[in-house]
């Protein structure tokens, strides 16, 4: 077997990352979206219809 060694330098940064590649994944299942996190008519939904109490 081979051995493999990996070294850190956490004081070597090439670049700052987009907070923008964090997300998740969600699908028309169910009540996902519509219902969900998309619901115009509900009390805690934004002016576009967004809940904005199961999202950020």
């Amino acid at each position: 077997m081979n051995k493999i060694k990996v070294e850190i330098n956490p004081d070597r940064v090439l670049g700052k990352r987009s907070e923008l590649i964090y997300g998740q994944f969600i699908e028309h299942f169910h009540r996902q979206i519509y219902g969900g996190i998309f619901d115009p008519g509900h009390p805690l939904s934004d002016s576009e219809g967004f809940r904005t109490d199961v999202m950020h």
